[in-house]
């Protein structure tokens, strides 16, 4: 079975929101059983195994089923790292999505956390800068419900300007003799409620940050794309001094510098692909000259 590349040592969570006609306890079944055959091939301190909870923010060794109010189940996964952990998510989707009666819709999400052990101040102040300023591109490759501000589940981060991003500064700086979670804290509370495209109040409880803008899908190959395009964007963006607030001379750059640059051609492609599905033709052309310019 192959997956998406993941080059990434970060741990990540992936919580993935859908609908079904049938009981929790029903679901519960049928995914066990959908991956009994797998679990045939593995140690068995390596089995994946799936068990229904009540509705709780507890991490767990095993994926876990819950009600969500919001959309109506939710699957969790254990914490994961790796390639193992990315193989892993590609099964346990393909099995979700071999039960016939689950759907997703617009009320669905899918939300990846981000291990950031590693977190300074600066560095989450780079990610939320660098998020902000690309939105457009990230916006380009989801689907309307999941652009902009149309979603109170996954609004914009922040206004990507000059007075808001002195304020973000001036947080980072005020606070700099401060523990590093403490200012954390204070630019999570500047961004507002979890609800935006990247939350950080995740990272008082799991020490992760939580990317919320895919929309819901039980396609392995979207959600393992997804994921390791957050994975890389974390490692990119941890490794840079500083957000540049000039803009790239052409929308093809800026696409580029999103999906292309230290992510990998698969990924380069797919979104690509996204955004000329959802009608974005300016982006056209960008994973030919990427490629061309070795950006990828």
């Amino acid at each position: 079975m192959t997956t998406i590349k993941n080059k990434s040592t970060r741990t990540f969570g992936v919580e993935i929101e859908f609908k079904s006609s049938n009981r929790l306890s029903t679901i519960n079944n049928k995914l066990n059983a959908a991956l009994a055959s797998i679990n045939e091939t593995r140690d068995p301190s390596n089995y994946i195994n799936v068990h229904h909870e009540s509705y709780n923010h507890h991490t767990r060794n095993h994926w876990k089923l819950v009600t969500d109010s919001s959309c109506g189940y939710e699957l969790v996964s254990p914490v994961l790292k790796g390639q193992e952990g990315m193989n892993e998510l590609n099964i346990v989707i393909n099995a979700l999505e071999s039960i016939p009666t689950v759907k997703v819709n617009k009320s669905c999400g899918i939300h990846v956390h981000v291990g950031i052990q590693d977190a300074t101040a600066k560095k989450v102040a780079n990610l939320v800068k660098y998020y902000a300023k690309n939105e457009p591109m990230i916006d380009a490759v989801m689907p309307r419900s999941r652009r902009s501000n149309n979603n109170m589940y996954c609004k914009p981060v922040m206004s990507y300007n000059k007075p808001t991003v002195k304020r973000l500064n001036k947080i980072v700086k005020d606070n700099a003799a401060n523990a590093c979670d403490s200012t954390i804290n204070k630019i999570a509370n500047f961004l507002g409620n979890r609800y935006n495209k990247i939350n950080l109040h995740s990272f008082r409880r799991y020490r992760t940050v939580e990317f919320r803008q895919h929309s819901g899908s039980v396609d392995a190959k979207k959600i393992t794309t997804w994921v390791a395009f957050c994975l890389n964007t974390v490692d990119k963006v941890f490794k840079m001094k500083a957000i540049q607030f000039a803009a790239p001379v052409s929308h093809q750059d800026a696409f580029i510098d999103v999906f292309g640059v230290k992510q990998n051609r698969k990924i380069m492609k797919h979104f690509e692909s996204r955004a000329l599905h959802f009608g974005f033709n300016i982006f056209a052309g960008s994973f030919d000259k990427g490629a061309a310019l070795r950006r990828f």
